[in-house]
């Protein structure tokens, strides 16, 4: 618990400067008579084909695996992964309609349990594999406008923590489906535990 909350307010420090760093860039480009944008208004759905989107997501996953210092040779492994949560993800919304806290809670559940099963297929655990691919489906940019929104307009206040509130509730539905899906893969992977066990004895 005491590493939790300090990877957490690690976070908000983070996400706090974050905010400071793109307000002082949007007062700069006011001051030089650039065009405003207005960052807390909701983004379009994408146009782009699903195969493109698809290698996006794969593209961004391995970028934050890399950062995570993950071995190459689980990349790709973590990539498609995180491709079969989007799937999910999309496929839900384009049946079910949007759904903020749902669909990524069910692409969560797939991708721990994927995670379970391959990792131990391949000699890793399942977090390698899971921590990196499930960054997709955090809602940065809901935690962003939700901030930059009270940053912006005091008045927008209970808005903005209505905002965070509904994203920090889409974290916990992703870790707790996570940790679902490694469950619910634990009857098929005894075996498995099994042999590596053995292994780390005789180590």
């Amino acid at each position: 618990p005491v590493t939790a909350v300090g990877r957490l307010f690690s976070a908000i420090i983070t996400y706090a400067a974050i905010i400071a760093g793109v307000m002082l860039g949007a007062v700069a480009a006011d001051a030089l008579g650039m065009r405003q944008l207005d960052l807390a208004k909701a983004p379009t759905p994408p146009t782009l084909p699903l195969l493109v989107l698809c290698l996006l997501v794969a593209a961004a996953v391995v970028c934050g695996a890399i950062v995570q210092q993950v071995a190459p040779r689980h990349l790709l492994v973590t990539a498609g992964i995180a491709v079969i949560g989007y799937l999910i993800v999309t496929a839900y919304v384009s049946v079910s309609g949007p759904s903020p806290r749902l669909a990524p809670a069910l692409a969560a559940v797939a991708m721990g349990l994927l995670a379970r099963w391959i990792g131990l297929r391949i000699g890793t655990t399942a977090l390698v594999l899971a921590v990196p691919a499930i960054v997709i489906l955090l809602p940065g940019l809901a935690i962003f406008r939700s901030m930059y929104s009270m940053a912006l307009d005091p008045d927008s206040l209970t808005g903005g923590l209505a905002g965070m509130f509904t994203a920090f509730t889409i974290i916990m539905g992703i870790a707790a489906g996570v940790a679902l899906g490694d469950t619910l893969a634990r009857p098929f992977t005894r075996d498995w535990n099994a042999g590596v066990r053995r292994r780390i004895r005789r180590r």
